[in-house]
């Protein structure tokens, strides 16, 4: 039950990475921290958390990413 998150980035950044539920509770900071120009893998252990709906929320500088991931 790991779910893995890949990213690239451009220049040197402000990463914030957080898992929330459905009803934008946060969950779990998966990172939180500067981070050079590269790619990047994140892992995360999904075996503790109920079975539903969550989204990783991504904060790279001032934009922002969602997805939406599947617990069964």
């Amino acid at each position: 039950d790991h779910l893995s998150i890949s990213y690239n980035i451009i220049s040197n950044s402000t990463i914030k990475i957080e898992l929330v539920n459905a009803i934008g509770e946060k969950v779990k900071v998966i990172y939180s921290g500067k981070r050079s120009q590269g790619s990047y893998q994140e892992e995360i252990n999904m075996s503790l958390l109920a079975s539903g709906m969550y989204i990783v929320r991504m904060r790279i500088g001032n934009q922002s990413v969602y997805q939406k991931v599947i617990k069964l």
